[in-house]
């Protein structure tokens, strides 16, 4: 999608005009307001530390202008892996600790340390949450 004229700015994104939510059995087009319902919903799971606090809510604003120009959703996902990412290495390695590897290696490295659970055993790797990130 190229820059969007200054006058349609706030125009909610074309992909958005085929959403629907649906409240007692009426379906209505969906609205800034039920696509900030569904993110603001989306929270982090005990205490982290304000770094981390920081860079999710940062996907998370991400994601809301995505109302407005939908190919900010790829942002937005990024930058909620990078938060997912440094959450781990606070978790690992505390605030100053070695914070090197990918995310890959510190998935594992939490998975060892039980930061995470274990790995969900099926044919499917899909089958387990965090591989299926």
């Amino acid at each position: 999608m190229s820059l969007k004229p200054f006058d349609s700015l706030l125009e909610p994104d074309p992909r958005f005009a085929d959403l629907y939510v649906i409240e007692q059995d009426v379906a209505r087009r969906m609205t800034l307001r039920d696509h900030h319902a569904g993110i603001v919903d989306v929270g982090l799971k005990g205490a982290a530390p304000v770094e981390v606090q920081k860079a999710f809510d940062r996907a998370r604003s991400i994601m809301l202008y995505a109302f407005f120009d939908y190919d900010l959703f790829v942002v937005g996902e990024i930058q909620a892996f990078g938060a997912f990412e440094l959450a781990l290495k606070f978790r690992l390695s505390g605030h100053g600790g070695d914070a090197r590897g990918t995310l890959r290696n510190l998935v594992d490295r939490a998975r060892k340390t039980g930061a995470l659970p274990p790995m969900v055993e099926g044919s499917m790797l899909m089958a387990d949450p965090v591989e299926a990130l």
